[in-house]
Parts: C-alpha cells; sequence; structure tokens
C-alpha cells in the first residue's frame, strides 16, 4: 500500500529509521565538552595534594547536600566521574548547570534518571514535615 503518493521503498526507508534505537548520549561522553564557557580542559599529569585538599574542603562545605561520594543521592556521585565526563563536561556542568540541562545530550539523560531519586526524596521530605510538626504540635500543646 502507498497511500499518498509514498512509493513502497519511501515508506520501507522510513520503517527502517523509526525502527533503529535511539542513539545513548553516554556512548559518545569522551567527544562532548558540554555547553558554556569551557571549551576544553587539559588537566595536571600529577596530583596537587594542595589542590586535592582544597577541593575537599569545597565539596564537603557546598556539595554533600545532593552529592555523596559512594553513590548517586539528587545529584550523581563524583566518584570515578572523569572515567565517565571530560573534564571541560564537568566544569561545565558546574558552571552552567541550567544551559546544560537545557542543551546537552547527558545532561538531560542525568536529569531524567535521577529525577526519580528526588521524587522520592520529596516524598521523604513531606513525610519528615509531617513527622516534625506532630512532634511540634506534641510539644507546644500537651
Amino acid at each position: 500500500m502507498t497511500g499518498c503518493g509514498g512509493s513502497q521503498s519511501k515508506i520501507d526507508e522510513i520503517k527502517a529509521k523509526s525502527t533503529k534505537a535511539p542513539v545513548d548520549p553516554m556512548e559518545n561522553w569522551k567527544n562532548n565538552n558540554g555547553v558554556g564557557p569551557i571549551k576544553s580542559m587539559e588537566l595536571p599529569t600529577s596530583i596537587d595534594q594542595a589542590m586535592v585538599s582544597s577541593g575537599q574542603q569545597v565539596f564537603e562545605s557546598k556539595c554533600t547536600a545532593c552529592h555523596k561520594i559512594e553513590k548517586n543521592f539528587i545529584g550523581p556521585s563524583p566518584k570515578g566521574i572523569l572515567s565517565r565526563r571530560t573534564a571541560s563536561w564537568t566544569m561545565n556542568m558546574i558552571l552552567n548547570p541550567d544551559g546544560m540541562v537545557k542543551e546537552d545530550p547527558i545532561a538531560k539523560k542525568l536529569l531524567i534518571d535521577l529525577s526519580r531519586i528526588m521524587i522520592l526524596l520529596k516524598l521523604d521530605i513531606s513525610a519528615l514535615l509531617g513527622y516534625t510538626g506532630a512532634l511540634f504540635q506534641n510539644f507546644f500543646w500537651k
């Protein structure tokens, strides 16, 4: 059947395209620098212990509410990040998170994958609020 002036070969071509699995954005991560001010970034060949110490302090004071070393939480685990993302992608995700989740295919996929965790956390927070509200009422209205 070739309705609307289409040939059978054209229909077969469209069907073939529509049955192809979508490309996983994670597969091409080594060529993805992200969206933002960092276009490329070379890492030093040796570890600067002073920088490591400073970075640990920054991470512990600013990042641990959303990121856990050993597991995905609200945000992904940073453990082994440079074995699955480029340094420039990582920097752009930190510097330009809104632009990344709007335009970068990996950041979009991470947002979808991690949103399941955020939904659970919202449920936990609601339960916690109910619990603390009950405690508050029991404390003041005994």
